[in-house]
């Protein structure tokens, strides 16, 4: 088994644990929690669970694809942003591609990583897609 194979492995593993323990409550009762810690405001003096991103050769982008990895960045902004906000997080610092989130609970620590793990998956899928029809048609000419 490949690292692919087990990282697909251990995401689907991580799913089927949040599936459990997260969505399988009443959606009311999730939604009460996050008020309850959106409503505390940043971790502080107290236990937290701290997630740090990186993108992966990102100053070796910016100098060969410039424009194109500074669009592609205020997609992955937004992208964390929205997972942030969904999961009663708090943006403690964020500096050029890298971000430092805190949540109050180490299960909205994971479901953010998840979120936002599966919807950088699917956009670099269809990015993938793109490329390829392009390379095809391209080969057709």
């Amino acid at each position: 088994m490949g690292a692919t194979g087990l990282m697909l492995l251990l995401v689907v593993g991580l799913v089927v644990w949040l599936r459990v323990t997260v969505q399988l409550r009443r959606k009311w009762q999730r939604e009460k929690e996050l008020m309850k810690n959106r409503l505390k405001g940043v971790p502080n003096g107290g236990p937290a669970s701290i997630v740090v991103t990186d993108v992966e050769s990102y100053s070796e982008l910016m100098q060969q694809y410039g424009a194109v990895t500074t669009r592609a960045m205020g997609i992955h902004n937004a992208i964390l942003r929205k997972a942030v906000t969904a999961h009663a997080g708090y943006v403690i610092e964020q500096e050029g591609d890298s971000w430092s989130v805190a949540f109050h609970r180490p299960v909205d620590a994971v479901a953010f990583c998840l979120q936002v793990r599966l919807v950088t998956h699917i956009i670099s899928c269809h990015v993938m897609l793109c490329y390829a029809m392009l390379c095809y048609v391209t080969h057709l000419k």
